[in-house]
């Protein structure tokens, strides 16, 4: 299987990157792909940055005995800037091996064609509840990123 080259890779960051730029409205979506597997055309760019900022995440947390995939996006939203970069806010859900758990992150995604891709993120698995914190409901915070989603 050839590699593709430097050019090639510019070439589709760029064709990728202007698909973003051009659109009329910020990208928002859910459940990506939907529970058939199918991607809405309108949101593959989306699904592509998530690829790769999600792989940067599964790359950091993976250990000799943990690997990740990216199971699905459950939420993006494209923020509007007045530069050149584009920005995203997305909650994925990432799939661990072997333990079989669910791992919800909220991941802010910053690209520029020819710029590093920049991802911050914030992960907590789906069982995580008032039963990992004090055990009290009152007074406890376990759980409230969670429901909330992370937010920063």
């Amino acid at each position: 299987m050839p590699t593709k080259d430097q050019k090639q890779i510019q070439e589709e960051d760029n064709r990728l990157y202007q698909k973003i730029r051009h659109q009329t409205k910020p990208i928002i979506g859910n459940n990506i792909p939907d529970s058939y597997g199918n991607i809405e055309p309108a949101l593959e760019p989306a699904w592509a940055l998530a690829v790769a900022g999600s792989s940067y995440i599964m790359w950091e947390k993976s250990t000799e005995n943990l690997g990740y995939f990216m199971a699905q996006v459950k939420s993006v939203k494209q923020w509007i800037r007045k530069d050149d970069f584009i920005e995203f806010d997305y909650t994925v859900l990432l799939h661990e091996i072997p333990t079989q758990e669910v791992i919800s992150c909220h991941m802010r995604l910053t690209w520029l064609p020819g710029h590093p891709l920049k991802v911050k993120y914030f992960c907590a698995s789906e069982n995580q509840g008032l039963e990992d914190g004090s055990g009290m409901e009152s007074g406890s915070a376990a759980g409230i990123l969670h429901e909330r989603g992370a937010n920063f």
